[in-house]
């Protein structure tokens, strides 16, 4: 039953031409908020509720005798008062903040009442202004200082590149002179290390001179 209600009342709300009064008011949070219906009857009353930018929820069932019925939140009170019914949002926050219907089944019919508003007032907050003291002053540069300091930057600028100049093409020669030195001082210990050839002991012996040979005054002659 109570689906059937929110569909007509979907369709009612989509479909009618019809200027519906809608008092949009902004509440402060905390404060109980009373919302009354436009209808006047003795019959049951269902409210729904429409948050911001969402769908229509339903809230509870006010029947004829004054009882409340499938309420969806403990801060919600409704009440009777002189053929008029109201509901009153205790507590008011954010999550309360949308469009409220009372829709009455009278004689078969349905009968929709005006929609009524409440939203939550923003409070708004100015930020701050912090002011910065800064006690150091700035020295505005002069043309002599100006010129002086870009003289001293191309004189540096000179010195390094010499530097560069003289670095580029000394390394090189420098390291092949020490490679050099290098290679002689190996080559040299390794020829004074290498060992010295020994005579033959053979070619310094002496001849034997054989027995059927003499020798006078030093001449070998046969005997």
């Amino acid at each position: 039953m109570l689906k059937i209600i929110g569909f007509f009342l979907v369709v009612y709300l989509t479909s009618t031409t019809q200027s519906i009064l809608s008092l949009g008011k902004t509440v402060k949070e905390g404060e109980n908020v009373d919302i009354g219906c436009s209808l006047s009857a003795n019959e049951g009353v269902n409210w729904f509720f429409q948050p911001e930018n969402s769908k229509l929820k339903f809230l509870l069932y006010f029947t004829s005798s004054g009882k409340t019925m499938y309420k969806k939140d403990s801060r919600l009170e409704c009440r009777r008062s002189t053929g008029t019914v109201s509901l009153t949002v205790k507590g008011f926050r954010k999550e309360h903040s949308g469009k409220y219907y009372c829709v009455m089944v009278r004689n078969m019919n349905m009968e929709f009442g005006n929609v009524v508003a409440r939203y939550l007032e923003e409070i708004k907050t100015t930020p701050k202004t912090t002011t910065a003291v800064t006690s150091a002053t700035v020295k505005p540069t002069t043309a002599s200082e100006k010129t002086s300091c870009t003289t001293a930057e191309s004189g540096l600028a000179k010195k390094v590149g010499k530097i560069s100049c003289h670095l580029f093409i000394w390394g090189p020669l420098t390291c092949a002179a020490s490679m050099l030195l290098l290679a002689l001082i190996v080559v040299s210990i390794l020829y004074c290390k290498r060992p010295r050839r020994r005579r033959c002991q053979h070619q310094f012996r002496r001849r034997l001179i054989p027995e059927n040979m003499c020798s006078v005054d030093g001449i070998i002659s046969p005997i």
